[in-house]
């Protein structure tokens, strides 16, 4: 939910300059930008309240609520070295600690924050929030700005210029910065490892190669558009088509083989249960066999 209200907030402010010098919502082309227009201006004084509460208030409130509790979730010094001491033979540090926090009342009212993630990772979600927000919201922020043209012995050199402003999504600039954030957050994934299954750190890490391939093609879309320069429109659409089928198809056959493993021990514990049931029944036929014959039951 938080991705997409702040996308919709964020879409109140880019506008679009056309050809005649006047500039429109580019969400909705019956809105003008220009200045002195009240009804715009007051949607912008709203989306800058809903920015504050949304886009910035809840990755706050997420932090303050598990930075308050990080000390439980995670043990450092004394408290680890006391677990440590006191750890069954059948188990790890970290499962010691999972089923600590898990038992822990205090902390199950922010359980959605952390109950997906390992103790070290327990700043995660925040993270994952940033992210989100930066990928989906953020980057409207930021555009490529003019070249400057040099002009004579005293002219500027050719340069791009980056300005943070509220502009058109879809620039080279926004999409060098989203393939940026992307890399980075494989390496995040791969280096803190950070969801408490192995198939959600696998399919997170895919998530981001998906990202970062598509995110790849639409820049060298971009730049055949803006530039003289030519590439290969087929063998980049087969990429991509490959990269996201072959990523669709480790998803598919991961949770179905985890479909499929959880049935076997589903079918033994059920079994376990029918066998215990069955001795209760019989134990308690007995009981009444023994209270009818008049002796005492046990």
């Amino acid at each position: 939910m938080l991705p997409g209200t702040s996308a919709a907030i964020f879409a109140i402010f880019p506008c679009d300059e056309l050809d005649d010098g006047k500039r429109w919502l580019k969400n909705d082309y019956s809105v003008s930008c220009i200045d002195g227009n009240w009804s715009h201006d007051a949607f912008k004084f709203y989306g800058l309240i809903m920015i504050l509460n949304f886009p910035i208030g809840i990755p706050i409130s997420y932090s303050i609520l598990l930075l308050r509790r990080r000390k439980r979730l995670n043990p450092r010094g004394a408290a680890r070295s006391e677990i440590k001491r006191m750890l069954a033979k059948d188990r790890t540090l970290e499962e010691e600690v999972t089923l600590r926090r898990e038992s822990d009342n205090s902390l199950q009212s922010t359980v959605f924050l952390w109950g997906s993630y390992r103790p070290h990772a327990w700043w995660f979600e925040i993270f994952e929030c940033c992210r989100r927000l930066a990928l989906t919201g953020a980057l409207v922020f930021i555009r490529q700005g003019e070249k400057e043209e040099g002009g004579g012995k005293g002219g500027k050199p050719l340069r791009l210029i980056l300005t943070l402003n509220f502009s058109r999504p879809g620039s080279q600039t926004q999409i060098a910065i989203g393939l940026l954030i992307c890399i980075s957050s494989s390496l995040i994934f791969a280096l803190t490892w950070p969801y408490a299954t192995m198939r959600d750190n696998v399919l997170g890490i895919l998530t981001q190669v998906q990202l970062v391939g598509t995110l790849f093609a639409a820049m060298m879309y971009k730049m055949g558009q803006t530039s003289l320069q030519t590439y290969d429109q087929n063998g980049t659409g087969w990429l991509l088509i490959i990269l996201n089928s072959t990523v669709f198809l480790i998803i598919i056959v991961w949770c179905t083989y985890e479909i499929i493993g959880d049935e076997g021990p589903g079918t033994e514990e059920s079994g376990e249960i029918l066998v215990d049931t069955g001795e209760l029944l019989r134990d308690g036929r007995e009981c009444q066999l023994e209270v009818q014959r008049g002796r005492p039951a046990e």
